[in-house]
């Protein structure tokens, strides 16, 4: 998006239980880091 205002940020993804809403895990993404073996959305799964 040319015209996005921040061309930088951070993503945060969390596991959470649905009734309960306990956080079980999170995972920060800052960018493109080391080299991923399947994909991030599979080695967040992995993880």
């Amino acid at each position: 998006m040319p015209n996005k205002p921040n061309h930088w940020g951070y993503k945060m993804f969390l596991l959470a239980g649905g009734e309960s809403g306990i956080c079980y895990d999170f995972v920060f993404y800052t960018g493109k880091g080391n080299k991923q073996e399947h994909g991030f959305c599979t080695d967040i799964v992995l993880d």
